[in-house]
C-alpha cells in the first residue's frame, strides 16, 4: 500500500519524535499549572499525563531498553496522585451547576449552603493538591526520565522503517481494541457492572483517541477523524462517570449531613435528575459508539 500524509518520506521515528516533544512540555506547563493552584490544574496534568501513557503504551515495539516502562509507571503515581483533587473540583462545579437550576427557595438555599459546605470539608480533608509529591525525589525521577526519552528516544530498528507503513498497525490496534470493549458496553445492562464496561470503554476511547492524534502528521485528515469520533465517546463517557461520582455523594455523604425531610427531598431531586441524565448519557453513547464504529472511518488501514 502506498504511504500517504503530507510527508510519505519520514521514518516512524522522525514523525513520533516531535510529538514526545511536545507532549513533554505540556506536561511540564501543567505543572506549573498546579504549583500555581490554577482551576482545573488537577484535571490538566492528569489528561497531559494519560496522553503520554497511551503513546508509550502503543509504540512500546518501537523502543528499546526499560525506560519506556519505567517512564509508564512513573506517570501512572502522578496520575494517581491527583485523584482526590480532581474529583473535588468537578463535584465543586457539577454541583453548583445542578443547584442553579432549582427553584428559589429556603429549602434550596439550605441544601445548596449543606453541600457547598461539606464540599470544602471534604477538600480540606483530601488536603488538595499534593503539591509535595511533586517536590519528591521519586517526581524528580520522573522528570528526568521524560527529559531523557523526549531528547533521544531508545529507538528499536522498527521505528526506522517508512511511517505510514510502520504507524498504521498499532492504530489499527488500538482501534480493534476500542472497538471491541464498546461493542461489550452497548450490550452490557443498565447496572454497576455495566457502569464499569462503560468507564472501561472511555480508557479505550481515550487511548485510541491520543494515538491518533499523535498520527495526524502521517495520515493526515484520516486519522483526524477517527482521533475526533473516539473523542466524543470519551468526552460522554466521561460526564457518565462525573454523573456517577455526584450521585454517589448524594445519596451518600450529603444525604447523611441533611436530616431536614424537605433538605433531603431537594437533594433527592438533585439526585434524580442525575439519573435522568446518566441515562440520556447512555443513549448519547450508544449512537456516538455507532459512530465511531462505521467502516467508513477504519476502511483505509
Amino acid at each position: 500500500m502506498p504511504q500517504s500524509g503530507p510527508h510519505p518520506q519520514l521514518s516512524a521515528a522522525d514523525a513520533l519524535a516531535p510529538a514526545w516533544r511536545r507532549q513533554a512540555r505540556e506536561l511540564t506547563a501543567r505543572e506549573s499549572e498546579l504549583r500555581s493552584g490554577r482551576e482545573t490544574s488537577a484535571h490538566g496534568y492528569r489528561t497531559a499525563a494519560r496522553r503520554l501513557r497511551s503513546n508509550l503504551a502503543a509504540f512500546r515495539p518501537l523502543f528499546e531498553g526499560n525506560l519506556p516502562a519505567e517512564l509508564t509507571a512513573d506517570l501512572r503515581r502522578a496520575v494517581r496522585s491527583l485523584g482526590g483533587p480532581r474529583d473535588a473540583e468537578m463535584l465543586a462545579d457539577r454541583v453548583t451547576r445542578l443547584l442553579a437550576d432549582e427553584p428559589d427557595g429556603i429549602e434550596v438555599a439550605r441544601v445548596r449552603t449543606g453541600l457547598l459546605e461539606l464540599l470544602d470539608s471534604m477538600a480540606r480533608e483530601s488536603g488538595g493538591v499534593p503539591t509535595a509529591y511533586f517536590d519528591s525525589d521519586e517526581y524528580d525521577v520522573l522528570v528526568r526520565r521524560l527529559d531523557r526519552f523526549s531528547d533521544l528516544p531508545p529507538w528499536a530498528p522498527a521505528a526506522r522503517g517508512p511511517a505510514a507503513d510502520v504507524l498504521r498497525a498499532p492504530l489499527k490496534v488500538e482501534w480493534k481494541r476500542f472497538r471491541g470493549i464498546g461493542a461489550a458496553a452497548l450490550a452490557a445492562p443498565h447496572d454497576p457492572s455495566g457502569d464499569a464496561r462503560l468507564q472501561a470503554t472511555r480508557k479505550a476511547a481515550e487511548r485510541a483517541r491520543y494515538v491518533a492524534e499523535s498520527l495526524v502528521p502521517v495520515f493526515g485528515r484520516r486519522a483526524r477523524r477517527m482521533a475526533e469520533a473516539a473523542g466524543r465517546v470519551q468526552d460522554v463517557l466521561g460526564e457518565h462517570r462525573d454523573c456517577a461520582v455526584t450521585r454517589e455523594l448524594l445519596a451518600g455523604p450529603a444525604l447523611a449531613s441533611l436530616t431536614d425531610p424537605d433538605d433531603r427531598f431537594v437533594l433527592g431531586r438533585l439526585h434524580a435528575r442525575e439519573q435522568a441524565t446518566s441515562e440520556r448519557l447512555r443513549d448519547d453513547y450508544a449512537r456516538l459508539f455507532r459512530a465511531a464504529d462505521r467502516k467508513a472511518l477504519r476502511r483505509w488501514m
